[in-house]
């Protein structure tokens, strides 16, 4: 017997599958994936029906922005390359395909029967209309909730800013953005000044923009955010190293040799109080990131489940645990926002 968690809010993410078990499996663990689910079809081996009609119908349906597929056969090639075209400009589709290989093409025909296709061909359709292919479970997930949560804010460009308190996270998420294609460009001489002067004398301030553990927590989550927003200079920014201080608080607050460096015992932050710190370190960021339409992306070492990860999901904060798949899904976003740009 299979047992499904509800979901605490439905979304406006709808998936339809040719697997079912693809479909509903999904469903196991709804807070973790942070997703709204908004509707989940599964058309098997689409005897009457297929993953076009639900194409055509998700195209028109208000309840629905985002569109997730799994795919192991496309009967209606036309059609769907048609469909994809409208969509794709005005509704994001996120794509599995599961042929194109020897032993892809062989589970399929078992599985439903499908003669599953030549994977270059599919490449080139999803190339020309604009959909965003992957073809692993976690990164569909990980770009729907992407999308789902920058709410129609799309990069305008490229270009990566990174904020971060350990120079080794700092200088992956560059190499690897770099690797995907995504500019992680040195600032200008201006704005390297005005983050000087805010920085300690062992932090860099270049891009990637290192902090060193500096305990200005104001500085951190949305002084340097909103200062890279106003540069011009960047079109996403990543945050790596939002750790809950929660933790940190109860075990080394009354440490003598630990807690004069803990710069929450200043009186202000003790005056908000821990269950409201998000109040003033997030919900600043995450406005700032929809006025200037830059996505900002959050990185927490700690379990997903975490007290101050829960707090950055629950006002809109997008957030993962390493550093490998946001830079990923970045590098498909910021393609797919350029293509959109280009036809709508």
């Amino acid at each position: 017997m299979m047992v499904f968690q509800k979901q605490k809010k439905r979304g406006k993410f709808s998936i339809v599958s040719q697997s079912g078990t693809m479909t509903s499996h999904l469903f196991f663990d709804p807070d973790n994936l942070d997703i709204g689910l908004g509707k989940a079809i599964s058309v098997g081996n689409e005897a009457n029906i297929d993953i076009v009609d639900f194409l055509e119908y998700f195209k028109h349906d208000n309840e629905t922005e985002i569109i997730g597929l799994y795919i192991e056969e496309i009967k209606r090639g036309k059609r769907f390359i048609e469909l994809a075209h409208e969509i794709t400009p005005k509704k994001p589709i996120i794509a599995i395909y599961s042929g194109g290989s020897e032993a892809g093409n062989r589970a399929i025909k078992s599985h439903t029967g499908s003669m599953a296709g030549n994977s270059k061909i599919f490449d080139a359709m999803v190339k020309e209309t604009g959909i965003i292919q992957t073809n692993y479970i976690e990164e569909f997930l990980d770009l729907a909730v992407i999308l789902s949560k920058i709410k129609g804010i799309y990069p305008k460009g490229n270009r990566i800013g990174i904020i971060t308190n350990s120079g080794g996270p700092g200088a992956m998420l560059a190499k690897n953005a770099e690797i995907k294609g995504l500019k992680v460009p040195e600032f200008s001489k201006s704005l390297q000044k005005k983050l000087k002067t805010l920085l300690a004398p062992t932090a860099s301030y270049k891009n990637p923009i290192d902090c060193t553990f500096d305990m200005n927590l104001n500085n951190f989550y949305v002084s340097f955010p909103k200062i890279l927003m106003r540069s011009g200079e960047v079109d996403v920014i990543i945050i790596y190293g939002t750790i809950g201080f929660h933790y940190f608080l109860s075990r080394y607050q009354n440490d003598e040799k630990i807690s004069p460096y803990i710069e929450f015992r200043n009186e202000a932050l003790e005056r908000i109080g821990l269950d409201d710190l998000d109040k003033f370190f997030i919900v600043p960021t995450i406005k700032a990131s929809q006025r200037f339409g830059i996505p900002v992306i959050y990185i927490n070492p700690q379990n997903f489940m975490s007290p101050w990860s829960k707090k950055i999901r629950e006002n809109g904060g997008i957030v993962f645990k390493l550093w490998d798949r946001p830079i990923n899904c970045m590098a498909k976003i910021c393609k797919y926002a350029e293509y959109r740009k280009e036809h709508l």
